[in-house]
């Protein structure tokens, strides 16, 4: 059932409902403006349409509303009318929902459990160090199966998995130490795929898990003296879009968020390095980071987080494989 309205002195408005079959019929009235306010009350407070009926001739359950081309299954269907359908109504709260982060001790890690909290999640953050967080070391296979084993035991199940851990190391590709290279790739890509594998049985056991990696603007260009960490945040998106298509039939979706330059200590922590080998001041670097995004400023990590907020909402459940940009147009030109 729908309405439109069209307002004047009097208000016009049209009635749109389906019948069983779903074929639409609609019928326009006339009515004071009082009927905004009844209308309202019934957009806010709709009866419940969704419940599925017994289709006796096919054996399995169909919907009032209008048909989508085919009757899944009982289970499928029943399933996916638990979350997909149902939690669409609320889709902003991730209330009752369980959330690993991983770089929870960062800017940005701080600002994606205080987004995923605000919504209603119950946040688990991990990190090598930091008050309250689960600690462990990501760059070890054994390090994240163990975060996802302690967030299964201590509350039972995990529904939406951020995958924020990164690190920086600058230096010439001949001169990169092997050591570093090693670390860099294991905690940015390595890491993403064991925790993927370990937290994959939990993830799919139920329709509407989420994953959500923090990529970077590197995964699309280049940087001198970045060899290791642009290489991880290249291969970290094609693991995204393996796991994206793989658990579309599960309900999971796998998704990327790609962060501009943001005031961050990764990226304070390049600062003295991109000065001495530019022969510049660290203010001097500073403002080129900022100018080189259209707004002369710093991506705000809170910018950032509310996009991963959605990601992880019952209102992104179309959404699937994509990397979003958060770089405030940098990268368009």
């Amino acid at each position: 059932m729908g309405l439109a309205f069209e307002v004047g002195a009097s208000v016009s408005y049209e009635l749109q409902t389906h019948d069983e079959e779903g074929r639409i019929s609609s019928q326009k009235e006339t009515a004071l403006p009082q009927v905004l306010s009844e209308a309202a009350n019934f957009l806010s407070n709709p009866p419940d349409r969704t419940l599925p009926r017994k289709d006796s001739s096919r054996g399995c359950y169909r919907s009032k509303s209008p048909p989508v081309g085919h009757c899944e299954k009982k289970g499928q269907m029943a399933d996916f009318m638990n979350y997909e359908q149902q939690s669409r109504a609320r889709g902003w709260s991730l209330k009752g929902r369980v959330a690993l982060v991983t770089g929870a001790a960062g800017g940005l890690g701080k600002a994606i459990v205080a987004e995923l909290r605000q919504r209603g999640a119950n946040v688990h953050g991990v990190d090598v160090s930091g008050e309250d967080l689960f600690h462990v070391d990501l760059s070890t296979p054994s390090g994240n199966r163990d975060m996802v084993a302690h967030v299964l035991a201590t509350a039972g199940r995990l529904d939406i998995l951020v995958l924020n851990a990164g690190c920086q190391f600058l230096a010439p590709l001949a001169q990169f130490p092997d050591a570093e290279w090693e670390r860099l790739r294991s905690v940015m890509l390595d890491a993403p795929f064991y925790a993927l594998k370990a937290a994959w049985p939990a993830l799919t056991s139920s329709r509407g898990g989420r994953v959500i990696v923090t990529a970077s603007v590197s995964s699309f260009s280049a940087t001198p003296k970045k060899a290791a960490y642009t290489a991880a945040k290249h291969g970290v998106l094609g693991l995204v879009r393996v796991a994206a298509l793989e658990g579309a039939a599960h309900g999971l979706t796998v998704n990327a968020v790609a962060p501009g330059w943001m005031d961050t200590g990764l990226m304070r922590g390049q600062v003295e390095a991109q000065a001495a080998s530019r022969g510049l001041s660290a203010d001097q670097v500073i403002a080129q980071f900022r100018a080189w995004q259209p707004g002369d400023r710093f991506i705000e990590v809170n910018e950032v987080a509310a996009v991963i907020g959605f990601l992880a909402s019952p209102s992104a459940s179309g959404v699937n494989g994509e990397c979003v940009t958060i770089d405030l147009g940098a990268s368009v030109g």
